[in-house]
């Protein structure tokens, strides 16, 4: 063998290492790193190692061949138009696998059922699962972490249909096969984190893929991300833009560069804690006021949303007379008339659920007899910053103020705070630990400023 030979023999025998080597990588994270934006990095690692009624997991899941769905019970037309329609997106997104519909079942990897639950539960293997009642439902196959097969279950008689009109449960149909489809190609997990994402949590008829989806399932497919990549390689490759790995150094990092006051950290540490955890609100919530509200109430409730929405960009409130079902929400209750005067506020929030936790429910309830309405609007307004992430917080702090002209301002310290736990560092899921930790790592670096 010649030595230009020996040469080449070498190098494709390390290329050929570095193809079956489990979890390794054999291009450059960082040019995924320039390719794909810190949110979708981070989203990626929030739905693609966790899946729903199962848990993180230690390996993410991929095809390595092409897609054949096939649709089996009792399907309409239009079910069976809306499969072509999948069909063709999931091509549009030019991933190195393609989707076919199949010609019978026998050729298919991918068993699409429509039916009723009890029809689902046989053909889905249901049975002996633990479940919550589904509009749809996918799992997968795996062997090695390469998916082999899978199957896709949409339930006739879901709830769901019955909330809204024949025409939005058209699209529902559909928005379900489309997420469940996309989401047996190895995006397992849901989040709470982005409204308008297929693997939102809550509901929604989104009948394409949002931008940041787009960038998950594309990045799922890249060469460099293997199958049998691990989360530990992942944290690994991608841990200087994780915003939960080393978090303590990255929160002093923020600190540090932005200057902020050591008594801000002290007010997040003593009220933004609950349970040694912290946990925050997704990018949009939304805020409906029930019961004896005036349009005067209303008027003022407009202005304060402005308010807090120019917060900061990672906190979004929208008002509305009814929050979508199975949306973050807060609802405002005014009530008149009731012996017992004050304002009380009541959250409710999700942990342990996906892979991070969030806020998700939280009423307010007055019961001030409506004689001085502005005051009555201080303090609900107060009350609502509170529940936005302080709500430990039992003072009595006026955090807002109504000049004569009805123009409703945040104090300056209390605006800095709430955007300061809002910065995406802070990580929903943060833990007391990790925030001491920034804090000493601050200290042991001088940082001494308090004003």
């Amino acid at each position: 063998m010649t030595i230009t030979n020996q040469k080449n023999f070498v190098f494709f025998a390390l290329c050929f290492i570095a193809l079956i080597l489990p979890g390794c990588n054999y291009s450059n994270p960082q040019d995924l790193k320039e390719k794909y934006s810190v949110e979708a990095i981070n989203y990626f690692y929030e739905t693609v190692f966790y899946e729903d009624y199962v848990g993180r997991f230690d390996v993410c899941k991929k095809w390595d061949k092409d897609l054949y769905f096939y649709v089996n019970g009792d399907f309409s037309a239009y079910d069976a138009d809306d499969m072509q329609s999948v069909v063709s997106y999931l091509n549009s997104l030019d991933l190195p696998i393609n989707v076919y519909t199949a010609s019978d079942s026998s050729s298919a990897n991918v068993s699409v059922f429509y039916g009723s639950y009890p029809y689902l539960e046989e053909r889905m293997g249901l049975k002996n699962r633990k479940y919550e009642p589904f509009a749809g439902v996918g799992y997968t196959h795996k062997s090695n972490s390469e998916i082999e097969w899978a199957k896709v279950g949409i339930a006739n008689d879901a709830r769901k249909y019955k909330r809204v009109s024949k025409q939005d449960s058209t699209t529902l149909r559909y928005h379900i096969l489309l997420e469940e489809s996309v989401q047996i190609l190895g995006v397992t997990g849901d989040s709470w984190h982005y409204p308008h994402s297929s693997f939102f949590e809550g509901a929604g008829l989104n009948p394409t893929l949002s931008d940041i989806d787009k960038e998950v399932v594309k990045l799922l497919y890249e060469p460099s991300i293997p199958v049998r990549y691990t989360r530990q390689q992942f944290e690994k490759d991608f841990g200087d833009v994780l915003y939960h790995v080393n978090a303590p150094q990255k929160i002093a990092d923020y600190v540090f560069a932005n200057n902020i006051p050591l008594h801000f950290l002290d007010y997040v540490r003593r009220y933004s804690f609950h349970d040694s955890l912290f946990v925050k609100w997704p990018s949009e919530i939304y805020i409906s006021l029930n019961d004896d509200y005036s349009k005067e109430d209303s008027l003022y409730f407009n202005t304060a949303v402005d308010a807090f929405n120019s917060v900061s960009k990672q906190l979004r409130l929208i008002i509305g007379k009814k929050s979508p079902e199975n949306y973050p929400s807060i609802s405002i209750h005014y009530r008149c008339g009731t012996k017992l005067e004050g304002i009380l506020s009541d959250s409710e929030t999700v942990v342990g659920v996906m892979m991070f936790p969030w806020r998700v429910k939280s009423d307010i309830r007055s019961t001030i007899k409506k004689t001085d309405v502005r005051k009555l609007n201080e303090s609900i307004f107060s009350s609502l910053y509170f529940s936005l992430g302080f709500d430990n917080n039992n003072s009595d702090d006026n955090v807002l103020k109504i000049d004569s002209l009805d123009n409703i301002v945040i104090k300056p310290d209390y605006k800095e705070m709430l955007a300061l736990i809002y910065e995406p560092v802070f990580y929903s899921g943060l833990t007391l630990k990790e925030f001491d930790e920034a804090v000493k790592i601050l200290k042991a670096k001088g940082y001494k400023r308090d004003k």
